[in-house]
C-alpha cells in the first residue's frame, strides 16, 4: 500500500477543527437559504425531481422592464469542479470505534461484528469510499441545475471493469471486489477487479510532470502551466458542464447522468470511485488549474506540445460574466504524499484565477477534510484559496452536510438589473 504511513494521526486537534469547520460554514452559508430549501426538496424527490424544480430559460433576453420573468437575464450558474479522494486510505470505516491504519501501515476495512457498525444511507459498507459515494451521489441530485459540475480523480486510469457491480466491500454474485466481506481484514486497494494504469511515466496515483520533447513546441505560458513546473495529478472524469447563456437554445447536454455513474456501483464505461495509491492535492489542484485556463488531456513527458490537442477544453469564455462563482472543491482524507505544495497551488487558483479574452476569475478552493488529514494542513490550503479553513467531516451524513453548506453558500437568489450576475 502506497502513501498510507503519511496518513496516520492524532486527534489532538479535534477540537480546534470542529470550531474551524463551524467558522467556514458560516462563510459558506451567507446567502445559503434560497439554495437549501431547494436542496432540501430535491435531496427528497431524486434527479427527476431536482430537474422538476429547475425552470428552463428560453434565452438571454436582458430586459429587466419586463413584468415577465421569462425576459430577464438568466443567472451565472456557479461551477464546481470537484476533486475527489482516490487514495487506499479511503477504505478505511467511517463506523466508529473501528481501525484505519495499522502500526505497519496496512488499511484495515470495516468490521461488522463491532459495536456500531450500520450500512450508510444508501445501503453500503460504510467505508470512506462508500460515504464519498453516497454523499455525492446526493449532493449531486440535489444541486443538479442550480450548479454545474465537474469531476476529478487523482491519476490513475480505470478499464477493463466489464459490466459487472462494482460494491465495495460486498462480495455476491455478478460483483467483483477487491475487499472481502466487512471482517476487519486488510484491504489495500479497491479496484474492483478493473486494469489500473498510471499516467505515462507517472507513479503510484501521484501523476507525472508534463513536458514537449520537440524544442519551441512547448505549450505557451501563459495560458498554460509552464513546462516541467508542475505535475498533473488529477484525472478529469467529468469536464465541467458549461453554461453558455450567451448562445441560442438548446442547452450543452447534461453531464449529470455521467457525473453519477461513478457513485452507481456498477463497472459499465468502467466509471466508479476506486481507492488505490497516493494522495497528490497539490497535482490534482495543478491539473485543474491547466484545465480552466486553457485545456487538459493525460499528457505524457514529451507531449505537452503546440501539436498535441485538449481532451477537455475550459468552460470558461471570453463571453462569460466577470462574476460567475468559480469553485474547486477538495473532498481529502488525508495530507499531500507526493511531490508539491497544494498551499501554493490554492494560492495561485484564488489570487491569479483564469484569464480569458482580458476578464479574470479567481477561483475559490474548499476543503473537506474527510476523516483523516491533518487539520492544520487542511486549513492552510483552504485559506490559501480564500475560503478561510477546511471543514472536518467524518462520515456520509456529516460528509453530505459539508458538501451542502459549501455549495448551497455559492447560489445567490437573482436580482435583475440588465446582465449582472445577482445585483
Amino acid at each position: 500500500m502506497f502513501g498510507v504511513r503519511s496518513k496516520l494521526q492524532g486527534s489532538g486537534d479535534r477540537a480546534t477543527s470542529k470550531a474551524r469547520s463551524a467558522a467556514a460554514r458560516e462563510e459558506n452559508l451567507e446567502h445559503a437559504g434560497t439554495a437549501r430549501a431547494f436542496a432540501a426538496r430535491a435531496l427528497a424527490l431524486g434527479v427527476a425531481g431536482a430537474t422538476a424544480l429547475i425552470a428552463p430559460r428560453s434565452a438571454e433576453a436582458q430586459n429587466c422592464s419586463s413584468a415577465n420573468p421569462a425576459d430577464w437575464p438568466a443567472p451565472a450558474k456557479p461551477y464546481f469542479m470537484l476533486i475527489v479522494d482516490t487514495s487506499g486510505s479511503m477504505n478505511c470505516c467511517t463506523a466508529p470505534g473501528q481501525p484505519c491504519i495499522d502500526s505497519s501501515g496496512f488499511v484495515h476495512e470495516c468490521n461488522s461484528s463491532l459495536p456500531g457498525y450500520a450500512l450508510n444511507s444508501c445501503g453500503m459498507v460504510p467505508s470512506r469510499l462508500n460515504d464519498a459515494k453516497c454523499a455525492l451521489r446526493k449532493t449531486v441530485q440535489a444541486f443538479a441545475g442550480e450548479v454545474n459540475f465537474g469531476m476529478a480523480t487523482y491519476a490513475h486510469v480505470l478499464s477493463g471493469c466489464g459490466t459487472g457491480t462494482c460494491a465495495s466491500g460486498t462480495p455476491a454474485a455478478g460483483n467483483t471486489t477487491d475487499c472481502g466481506s466487512p471482517s476487519g481484514s486488510t484491504c489495500g486497494a479497491e479496484n474492483y477487479g478493473c486494469t489500473v494504469t498510471e499516467f505515462p511515466n507517472g507513479d503510484t496515483g501521484c501523476g507525472n510532470s508534463p513536458s514537449c520533447s520537440t524544442v519551441g513546441a512547448e505549450l505557451p505560458s501563459p495560458p498554460n502551466l509552464a513546462e516541467g513546473t508542475w505535475d498533473n495529478g488529477a484525472n478529469i472524469v467529468v469536464p465541467m458542464l458549461q453554461d453558455p447563456f450567451w448562445l441560442a437554445p438548446p442547452p450543452p447536454a447534461s453531464n449529470v447522468p455521467t457525473i453519477l455513474e461513478w457513485f452507481d456501483e456498477s463497472c459499465a464505461n468502467d466509471r466508479e470511485l476506486f481507492a488505490d495509491g497516493n494522495t497528490p492535492i497539490a497535482g490534482a489542484l495543478r491539473g485543474v488549474t491547466e484545465y480552466l485556463r486553457a485545456g487538459w488531456r493525460r499528457w505524457s513527458t514529451s507531449n505537452y506540445c503546440t501539436t498535441t490537442s485538449f481532451t477537455h477544453t475550459t468552460p470558461l469564455d471570453a463571453n462569460d460574466r466577470l462574476c460567475r462563482n468559480v469553485n474547486v472543491l477538495v473532498v481529502t482524507d488525508g495530507d499531500e504524499t507526493c511531490s508539491g505544495d497544494p498551499v501554493t497551488a490554492a494560492s495561485d487558483l484564488y489570487n491569479n484565477g483564469v484569464t480569458i479574452g482580458g476578464k479574470t476569475w479567481p477561483v475559490r478552493v474548499h476543503v473537506i477534510n474527510f476523516a483523516g488529514g491533518s487539520t492544520n494542513k487542511t486549513d492552510q490550503i483552504a485559506a490559501a484559496g480564500g475560503t478561510t479553513a477546511s471543514i472536518l467531516a467524518t462520515n456520509e451524513a456529516t460528509l453530505a452536510q459539508a458538501l451542502s453548506d459549501i455549495i448551497a453558500g455559492s447560489v445567490q437568489p437573482e436580482e435583475c438589473n440588465n446582465g449582472d450576475c445577482n445585483g
